[in-house]
């Protein structure tokens, strides 16, 4: 009889993967204040929009890894968060504190609205609904040129909280890295949460979990909910962070280029979220510098396709079982 019991053991969340998690993320921390020692400050601002996008990463793997919903406007959530911060300093003058619940609140009732036909439908009919709101916003974004700026974007103020001026790129890193961070670990928690188990049911078997009295439509609104927050404030960071904004960078391709991003570092755990984002901004930039960025989208479908036959469940989860297997082999040895 399947129960949410069940769930938990074979998703392997005991006190053994608990001590592993809390590993990785003591490592992150010593990483973080390691890094400004060692990079270079526009190799710090890279690590700094690397935290952006893994922030908005974790809203994905929340609503596709743990719950098995596929969105394909998640880069428009990303994009109201960005147009919010930027609109509220150049047209009204508003402190990038002041635009954070303005964002949060605009992409709490979008992600509210959208959510609502989770209610009723799943699967790819879903992810059309997802695309048909994207594709909704990237044209209100080009036409809505006296707010937007339309296809040539607006300029954004540096961020700045309490008289930090997070233009800085060593001040920004810190602050992104502490929220990617504490974001991180929000997503182990609600993962391994009652409602986390939830949203594992739901993934592996909506008739199994109606059958444990699981509410797969609240569980997958809820969770369209909150990924659509993560990704709007990862949005806002964005804006202040990078200095202009445009609408290429909220667009379809911009959603599947997220998708991408997590299927290879792992859709099912939130270090996953952190593998593609390093690989969404460093390998089109190393792409660059070699002066072949045109080839950059071919060898992207290719390691695509590479990762899903060799390693499905993607960089992260394979690296781990690798580690599982190396450290029971020594066991035995011993």
């Amino acid at each position: 009889m399947f129960n949410m019991q069940s769930v938990a053991r074979s998703d392997g969340r005991g006190g053994p993967e608990n001590l592993r998690h809390m590993a990785w993320v003591t490592g992150g921390c010593l990483l973080v204040f390691a890094l400004p020692f060692i990079l270079e400050t526009y190799w710090l601002y890279l690590v700094g929009v690397t935290a952006v996008y893994a922030i908005a990463g974790l809203g994905l793997v929340i609503l596709f890894g743990f719950t098995g919903q596929l969105s394909l406007a998640h880069a428009s959530f990303f994009g109201i968060g960005a147009y919010v911060s930027a609109i509220g300093g150049v047209h009204y003058g508003l402190p990038g504190i002041v635009t954070l619940p303005i964002a949060f609140a605009i992409c709490l009732g979008a992600g509210a609205f959208v959510g609502i036909f989770a209610l009723r439908i799943s699967g790819l009919r879903f992810a059309l609904i997802t695309l048909s709101f994207g594709e909704l916003f990237y044209w209100a974004s080009v036409r809505w040129s006296d707010v937007t700026g339309g296809e040539q974007g607006l300029y954004a103020e540096p961020l700045s909280v309490m008289g930090i001026d997070f233009g800085d790129p060593i001040n920004a890193y810190f602050l992104f890295a502490a929220l990617g961070l504490l974001a991180t670990a929000l997503c182990f928690r609600l993962r391994d949460s009652s409602f986390g188990r939830a949203m594992a049911a739901t993934r592996d078997s909506e008739l199994a979990a109606r059958s444990s009295g699981v509410s797969v439509a609240r569980t997958r609104y809820i969770a369209f909910v909150i990924g659509a927050l993560f990704s709007g404030v990862a949005g806002w960071l964005f804006s202040g962070h990078v200095g202009a904004i445009s609408p290429n960078f909220f667009d379809m391709f911009a959603s599947l280029n997220m998708l991408v991003a997590v299927i290879i570092g792992g859709v099912k755990t939130p270090l996953g979220a952190w593998v593609g984002a390093a690989y969404l901004v460093f390998v089109p930039e190393l792409f660059g510098m070699a002066g072949v960025s045109n080839l950059y989208p071919i060898l992207s479908g290719a390691l695509l396709v590479l990762i899903v036959l060799v390693l499905p469940v993607g960089i992260v989860p394979a690296l781990q079982q690798a580690l599982r297997h190396l450290g029971t082999s020594r066991g035995d040895k011993q």
